[in-house]
């Protein structure tokens, strides 16, 4: 480290030594004379300053106000995990100087060294190293300047025990307070202070999961034993009064019914205090489609009888939307959809929807109508009639259907449905027609946990359908058909996102020959939501003319890595297998196709817009294209 030891100097802002001199007198002469002298002087010096500001930052080398800056280059040594190593850096100002003053002298090097070492030993010991330490040299003989930290870890300290305290004025019984092997943090485990933050936040949670609204934690006391590399730690906790749910009321409703919102509060008025229930209840105010913005808050303080008043504000959103879409597929060529929906018809979160879609393979219009509510506050009535001519190479069916469906939430995240259902269809395959009145009654069982509906990175989704069909004009006529279809998304890292995600279905249609089935009711594989790499529904059985004909089971299988490369951009890598087969049975052995494929996804507010191609990996001979393209809005599953 170098210094200056001449006292008639000092460090200017620009980081250069300067001297002090004397300054221009103006003398005896005429005072314009010596006004325009010293204008001229200034003017002078301000066109050098400038001109010298003109520098930019390359490659570690600073130009600065008065000419060139220092150029140096850093290393660090002694730490060998990655991922402290990573942190170390980004706490660095010397690993990453444009965030802060350009070091311009060995001076100033000197003391962004001396900040970043008291700031190296900070992030150890918040990562459990509290016997660590930092230190630093300078080599300015190299070109350019070499700085290199050198850090000691020392031990990793460990949680030797951890106690829950009840503060002075707590007057609850002690044994009220979480009970320590209910926290993150347990003996043994490293004492990072991210796990000692988590479990003062899980203390917190706990009483106000128990009704204590306003409990605190006071004091947090950690006691470092050097002797034995362990830490202590005593948590002091502050609970106040234990409360009941009071009254609840509502602030910025405009079209939306009191009564209706009331009917979905998840509790009574009396009940216990429970964080969890606000927060189910902000999750299903969400839920309704009807608000943008909604706040819950709990009042301050709890009145005589320990009631604690429930303040929820809401901004309405616009409850009428009109949407469109386009599709591209290799074998469906382009498609178009568009939809109409108002979600708040009269004020109960009633929803009507009229849409329509269309491409190579067919066009359709549906409408829909959805009330909340129906006889119970978990439940919902659903109603379908949807007005179609399917055209894919397998078969034309032209048809009108209508459903009634009820739905319930049966237990959280849990929802099952039933309902009855009527479908007139016309159906040609192969030159053949046949006229179809079928009667169902769809039951669904359904329990979604991922966290998102059109890019989901963790959770899952399972749904089982069971549909009895009998065809009225048909004696004898009657067939079950069954699905299962799991998915799952599993976060393999947070930066940068890389997701894996998972998907197998089944299905099965006993109770008849495969021909005796309505060729639109029979099961099909390929395309863009099956596999990916073969032509929609050509992975099936079929007729000698190649037509696809479809089988009474199925099996889909399917894995896809995806990964975040930029804050819009993504990229995917899949392999996806199955088959559509003539037994009721999709495991008898019958033989799978399989394809793998990249994918780009380009990530907006509604979701991922997706591109796919797909490559069959064991293709039939004459039938199957080298590959398949598809572009589409959300995620493949």
């Amino acid at each position: 480290m170098r210094q200056s030891n001449t006292p008639a100097s000092q460090v200017s802002s620009s980081g250069r030594l300067e001297e002090k001199k004397p300054g221009l007198q103006s003398g005896t002469g005429n005072g314009k004379e010596s006004a325009a002298v010293r204008g001229f002087v200034l003017i002078a010096l301000l066109l050098l300053l400038l001109s010298s500001c003109s520098g930019v930052l390359k490659g570690g080398t600073y130009s600065t106000y008065f000419g060139e800056g220092l150029d140096y280059k850093t290393e660090m040594r002694g730490v060998e995990e990655k991922n402290l190593y990573k942190r170390l850096k980004a706490a660095s100002e010397a690993f990453s100087p444009e965030e802060g003053m350009p070091p311009f002298t060995l001076l100033h090097l000197t003391t962004m060294a001396e900040r970043d070492v008291s700031m190296f030993v900070k992030v150890l010991r918040a990562e459990g190293y509290y016997a660590a330490r930092a230190d630093y040299t300078i080599d300015d003989k190299l070109d350019p300047v070499l700085l290199r930290y050198i850090i000691e870890t020392g031990p990793l300290y460990r949680l030797k025990e951890i106690r829950l305290t009840p503060h002075a004025s707590f007057d609850q019984a002690a044994n009220l307070l979480p009970r320590p092997d209910e926290l993150p943090l347990r003996s043994g485990d490293a004492v990072k202070s991210s796990q000692v933050i988590s479990a003062e936040r899980t203390v917190v949670a706990l009483l106000r999961k128990q009704g204590f609204p306003f409990a605190a934690l006071r004091e947090r006391t950690v006691t470092i034993n050097h002797s034995d590399r362990t830490a202590s730690i005593v948590f002091t906790v502050e609970t106040g009064r234990k409360a009941l749910l009071g009254e609840t009321t509502f602030q910025g409703l405009i079209t939306v019914d009191e009564d209706f919102l009331r009917g979905i509060i998840p509790w009574q008025r009396g009940d216990v205090f429970d964080e969890q229930l606000i927060q189910k209840f902000q999750r299903r105010l969400f839920e309704t489609g009807l608000f943008s913005i909604v706040r819950i808050h709990e009042a301050q303080e709890v009145d005589d009888d320990d009631m604690l008043a429930v303040k929820v504000e809401v901004t309405e959103r616009k409850h009428r939307s009109v949407s469109a879409g386009v599709s591209y597929r290799t074998d469906e060529k382009l498609g178009a959809k568009s939809s109409w929906e108002h979600r708040n018809i009269a004020g109960k979160a009633e929803r009507l929807s009229i849409g329509m879609k269309a491409s190579n393979y067919g066009a359709a219009a549906e409408g829909s109508f959805v009330k909340p509510q129906f006889f119970h506050r978990l439940q919902k009535l659903k109603l379908v009639t949807s007005l179609a001519e399917d055209r894919p190479e397998a078969y034309i069916s032209r048809y009108l259907s209508s459903l009634a469906l009820v739905e319930r939430e049966i237990y959280p995240r849990v929802i099952a449905a039933a309902g009855l259902g009527i479908k007139v269809s016309s159906i040609e395959q192969q030159s053949d027609r046949e006229d179809y009145q079928l009667l169902s009654a769809p039951f669904t069982l359904s329990r979604e946990t991922s966290d998102d509906i059109f890019d989901p990175t963790r959770g899952g989704k399972l749904i089982l359908q069971m549909t009895p069909m009998h065809d009225v004009r048909t004696e004898g006529r009657t067939f079950l058909k069954s699905t299962a279809t799991y998915t799952h998304y599993l976060a393999l890292m947070k930066s940068p996102i890389l997701v894996l995600a998972a998907r197998v279905s089944v299905g099965s249609v006993i109770g008849q020959s495969r021909l005796s089935i309505p060729a639109d009711e029979r099961f099909y594989a390929g395309g863009g939501g099956s596999i990916r790499g073969y032509a929609y529904q050509s992975v099936a059985p079929m007729s000698a003319d190649g037509t696809p004909t479809g089988g009474r089971s199925i099996a889909e299988f399917s894995l896809e890595l995806r990964g975040k490369i930029t804050e819009k951009i993504g990229l995917a890598v899949f392999a996806d297998g199955g088959g559509a087969f003539s037994s009721s049975d999709p495991l008898e052995g019958e033989r799978l196709r399989w394809a793998a494929g990249l994918g780009l996804r380009y990530f907006t507010q509604i979701g991922p817009l997706r591109a796919d191609v797909g490559f069959p990996l064991n293709p039939r001979p004459d039938m199957d294209d080298s590959f398949q393209f598809y572009v589409s809005l959300g995620q493949a599953y």
